[in-house]
């Protein structure tokens, strides 16, 4: 049974930074309280969501024009935004009043439930929003963890199997990771097929059909290798944008990957960078600082 656990850590790379050849600057976003914050996703608009601390919890945040906001929950005690389209809608997963682990979509400054497709004391969690409003995430099934889609008001499973969806584009493509056997895949979810694109996870997909695994970009069957910024032995994609530029983070820190060329990014301290994030206009969002200081949500802009 693959459960739902590891959603509610938020993973960092922690690794010496390189210095950067790059343009590009580092913004400390803030955070809610406390000394904990990391972003998530960013849209278009540069409106960028993740998690920061409250007290003794975490609440997912949404910051615009230079303000963090808190989301609130679903009754419970902590909540974490995953992406948010164009429209400024969010989504992601909270605690509910009854401890349940729900998906939730955001907007107009109203949080709702999305529920499972089981009892209500069961869990889910969103993870990618496209700018028609479709939703996707993972639900606990009949026997097992289920990727799903969410539109316009119903959860229905993408795959019959165990499966986890991380993105969709706005043509409706879905990726993720489907388990059979013990051996994950990277799925491409197209018109109703499932479509083995790697080893792994699919951990996004822009619209003209890329798709980050691993340290590769796939298209049409054909894979592109991401190659690692100078003095990396490994790198890992998280994020990519339409114009296909990949972000994610090395064993030197956070990079930027573009035209087949990648740069480390600069950093607030020397052992966490990571990037996760990448919209159109060049703006890249994740987390940066010291394990033992400040760890805070960033966005690298000109």
């Amino acid at each position: 049974m693959i459960c739902l656990n590891w959603l509610v850590a938020v993973a960092t790379a922690l690794a010496p930074v390189g210095t950067s050849p790059t343009s590009l600057h580092v913004v400390d976003l803030g955070t809610l309280a406390g000394g904990y914050s990391h972003a998530r996703a960013i849209n278009d608009r540069g409106e960028v969501v993740g998690v920061s601390a409250v007290e003794d919890s975490v609440h997912a945040f949404l910051w615009r024009d230079g303000r963090m906001t808190d989301l609130g929950t679903l009754g419970g005690r902590f909540s974490v935004a995953s992406d948010i389209n164009d429209r400024g809608e969010v989504v992601g997963y909270s605690s509910t009043a009854n401890g349940a682990l729900h998906a939730f979509l955001w907007r107009d400054g109203h949080m709702t439930d999305l529920g499972t497709v089981g009892p209500q004391d069961s869990a889910s969690a969103a993870t990618g929003i496209n700018d028609r409003g479709d939703i996707v995430g993972q639900t606990d099934g009949p026997d097992n963890l289920h990727a799903f889609r969410w539109r316009r008001g119903q959860m229905t499973l993408i795959d019959s199997g165990p499966s986890i969806a991380y993105g969709i584009n706005n043509r409706g493509d879905v990726v993720g990771t489907s388990f059979a056997d013990g051996i994950a895949t990277a799925t491409l979810w197209r018109d109703g097929r499932a479509i083995a694109v790697g080893q792994g996870d699919a951990l996004a997909i822009n619209d003209r059909g890329q798709i980050i695994v691993g340290a590769g970009l796939w298209r049409d069957g054909h894979v592109t290798p991401i190659d690692p910024p100078a003095h990396a032995v490994y790198v890992q994609g998280t994020g990519l944008n339409n114009h296909g530029a990949v972000v994610g983070f090395s064993d030197v820190g956070a990079f930027l990957w573009r035209q087949g060329h990648a740069i480390t990014l600069p950093a607030l301290a020397p052992e966490i960078n990571s990037a996760v994030d990448i919209n159109d206009r060049g703006q890249i969002v994740g987390m940066s600082g010291s394990a033992e200081g400040k760890l805070r949500a960033v966005l690298w802009t000109r």
